[in-house]
């Protein structure tokens, strides 16, 4: 077994395994393990995030599986760090519903596996898309797309984020690239939030309700039945992904999406 970088001139070879947006991401690494005659036999693509290294995609191809090849992969992702220089945990998340790759990671040494969160996975048409009268008759209370603000407003808002939730942006244009700038919006009162939502396109069908920012209720679900309704007029064949990763958003979605049935999703932590 061999192992190749995925790199910009091959990246077209692996479209069909890879998900696009992780392939074209120059912050994520890509390695493919293949055989003596350059069949590929599996990928696994990662990135390093807030000192800690986060599987993005591990995939073996069906007629390869139980031959060892995702622990290949691993093994040779953990070498390539110690190499670099780096320790940092690794980290895998994935829904309880993937019964092969909860098992390999439960049967990888060193690898510890618990539940995460839940996470829903709906289309438009299921979100409640009711508005609230909030924004009726008060001056004060306006609703508008985040990156129409000016830019101080913009910055004013993140830094509010940061120092009362933890909220980081890192480099402003890396972290914006991936967010639907159409569907990220507000209801401020004096230019700041009372609610707040960021969408991020994973791939051409999923849209992932990626944060939430909440001090009043309805202000939240006035401004997600609103993007709601534009997901379902402007991206009508879309999934909307929201996973509730603590107890405040665990709580708003069982009010918005009171029928929708949730996965668990795990983690898997080697440190």
């Amino acid at each position: 077994m061999k192992f190749v970088y995925v790199n910009e001139e091959s990246m077209d070879d692996f479209k069909r395994i890879i998900p696009w947006e992780l392939l074209v991401d120059v912050n994520n690494i890509c390695i493919a393990a293949a055989d003596d005659t350059d069949h590929i036999l599996g990928v696994i693509c990662y990135g390093y995030d807030d000192y800690q290294v986060d599987i993005l995609w591990l995939y073996v191809e069906p007629q390869c599986r139980r031959q060892k090849v995702a622990t290949a992969l691993l093994d040779k992702m953990r070498e390539l760090m110690a190499v670099s220089g780096g320790i940092y945990p690794v980290t895998a998340r994935f829904e309880g519903s993937d019964e092969e790759l909860y098992s390999f990671f439960l049967s990888y040494e060193g690898m510890d596996v618990n539940y995460s969160h839940d996470r829903y996975v709906l289309k438009p048409k299921d979100i409640y898309k009711g508005r609230y009268p909030l924004l009726s008759g008060k001056e004060s209370l306006k609703e508008v797309r985040f990156f129409d603000l000016p830019q101080r407003v913009q910055q004013s808002i993140l830094r509010m984020l940061y120092e009362e939730e933890g909220f980081v942006t890192g480099d402003y244009e890396e972290w914006k690239r991936p967010l639907v700038p159409d569907l990220c919006r507000c209801i401020l009162r004096d230019d700041k939030p009372l609610s707040l939502i960021f969408f991020h396109r994973l791939s051409p069908k999923d849209l992932e309700l990626s944060y939430l920012y909440c001090t009043n209720p309805i202000a939240l679900g006035d401004i997600i039945a609103g993007a709601a309704a534009d997901i379902e007029e402007f991206y009508p064949d879309c999934n909307l992904i929201f996973d509730a990763v603590n107890e405040q958003a665990a709580t708003i979605a069982k009010k918005i999406f009171p029928n929708m049935e949730s996965v668990p999703v795990y983690e898997a932590e080697l440190i």
